[in-house]
C-alpha cells in the first residue's frame, strides 16, 4: 500500500509569513511524525530564507529530529500527543517541542545523563551544543498547565544579521552563552 504524504506547507499552523512561527502536532505513536516534523521545518527555513545561514538547516534537522524522538520514547501514553514550533523573532530562531510526559528532573533523568556512561540524554546533549554553536542555548522547562502539568524544551539561538564570508560566523560572546537580557 503506498501512503500519500501531505506537502509540508500543509503540515503547518500558524501565521508563517505574517509572524514568522508554525507548529506541527504529532502523535506520540505515529513513525511519521519525525520525518513529517523535519519536512515542515525545512520548508519553514526555506520560507524565510534562512538557507545562507552555515549549517542551520540541517543542524535544525538534527535537533527536530533528537527533541521529537525524545517525546516518543519518554513522554508516555497518558497524554499520546505532542507539538513541535519553530519561531523566527528578528535575528533569532526558536525552536520548541512540547508534551505532557514529566519532566527530566522528576525522574532523575539529570543525574543519570551527567555521569556519561549511559545512553540516556546523548540526544539532549546533542541538542545542547548545535544550539552553541549557533549561539544559543537550550532548556526545559514546566509548561505552566497546573491540571496536566508537561514540559517544553526549547532552543533558542541567534542568527547572524548579515551573510559571513567565511564558513563560521562570529558568537557575540563566545561559547559561554548569551548575557540573559539577549532573549525575549
Amino acid at each position: 500500500m503506498t501512503t500519500t504524504r501531505a506537502p509540508a506547507n500543509q503540515l503547518v499552523q500558524g501565521p508563517v509569513h505574517a509572524q514568522r512561527w508554525a507548529s506541527v502536532g504529532f502523535r506520540l505513536d505515529d513513525e511519521a511524525a519525525v520525518p513529517e516534523c523535519r519536512r515542515a521545518a525545512r520548508w519553514l527555513l526555506e520560507t524565510w530564507k534562512l538557507t545562507w545561514v552555515p549549517d542551520l538547516i540541517d543542524d535544525v534537522l538534527v535537533m527536530v529530529s533528537e527533541l521529537v524522538t525524545n517525546v516518543q520514547r519518554h513522554a508516555g501514553p497518558a497524554h499520546p500527543a505532542g507539538s513541535f514550533t519553530l519561531w523566527h523573532p528578528a535575528r533569532r530562531l526558536v525552536l520548541t517541542v512540547h508534551d505532557k510526559g514529566e519532566l527530566p528532573w522528576r525522574t532523575n533523568w539529570w543525574a543519570t545523563a551527567a555521569q556519561g556512561n549511559s545512553e540516556t540524554g546523548r540526544g539532549l546533549a546533542l541538542v545542547r551544543g548545535l544550539a552553541e554553536a549557533h549561539c544559543g542555548e537550550f532548556d526545559v522547562t514546566g509548561d505552566g498547565d497546573l491540571v496536566a502539568p508537561g514540559k517544553v524544551m526549547r532552543v533558542r539561538m541567534l542568527l547572524p544579521d548579515v551573510q559571513w564570508p567565511t564558513p563560521d560566523p562570529p558568537c557575540p560572546w563566545g561559547r559561554l552563552g548569551p548575557p540573559s537580557n539577549v532573549w525575549p
